[in-house]
């Protein structure tokens, strides 16, 4: 399958995301309890900014920050506690898979499977919040401690090889 970049020069996009954000910021004075939904606003001016565009670091951003501000924005409507947490993380765990997929289907050469990374930790943290699993939390703390320091250490090893 070939890959072909769909990038395209949109001078004016970073001034319309400007007046999006500055708008945004304007908002929480204007509107009572919107400052929730800022969040979920930007993430989707970065995803329209995308859309306008093809620039993967949009797409990064706009996912990341539409996850989040949905879990966010939907923590009213929970009954709070691991709950709350549950829902943020998992939000969070689908903006970044999100991010993933959107950029594999759409064959961006940027793209990369790493969001897939960070959305399966937090996906599983959402799990384990769900489930007020405290004692798995904590294991699962001390494997990806472990895991970092095994990575590093595999890292350091491989580079050293390769010079």
């Amino acid at each position: 399958m070939q890959r072909t970049t769909h990038h395209r020069e949109v001078p004016w996009v970073g001034g319309l995301v400007l007046i999006a954000v500055g708008l945004l910021m304007l908002g929480t004075y204007l509107v009572p309890d919107v400052g929730r939904l800022i969040v979920l606003a930007l993430g989707l001016v970065f995803l329209t900014a995308f859309a306008l565009t093809r620039t993967y670091g949009f797409l990064v951003a706009g996912g990341i920050l539409t996850g989040l501000g949905a879990g966010v924005a939907l923590t009213p409507y929970v009954a709070g506690g691991m709950t709350t947490g549950a829902l943020i993380t998992g939000s969070l765990a689908i903006g970044f898979a999100f991010a993933g997929v959107v950029g594999y289907l759409m064959h961006l050469p940027e793209a990369h499977p790493w969001p897939f990374v960070p959305a399966a930790i937090l996906g599983t943290v959402a799990v384990f919040l769900a489930l007020d699993a405290t004692q798995a939390l904590e294991y699962l703390g001390i494997a990806a401690a472990i895991a970092m320091i095994g990575g590093g250490g595999w890292l350091m090893i491989r580079r050293r090889d390769e010079t």
